[in-house]
């Protein structure tokens, strides 16, 4: 899966095969696409609440 390494983000869906399970940042166990629609909701109020803290995401690591 060089894609998936490659890549700023991974998301694997479903059972999936163990490498991708492995090298993705996020597994949806579920194999709906609304799985990702869900995720970045959840990121973007994550981040609401976050920046609410005084996080800044240019001085993060």
């Amino acid at each position: 899966m060089p894609a998936l390494a490659a890549a700023s983000v991974g998301v694997a869906m479903g059972g999936g095969i163990d490498v991708a399970l492995e090298t993705a940042d996020v597994a949806l166990m579920r194999e709906r696409i609304e799985g990702v629609v869900e995720l970045i909701s959840h990121v973007i109020a994550e981040q609401v609440i976050l920046r609410g803290r005084g996080w800044d995401p240019e001085k993060s690591p």
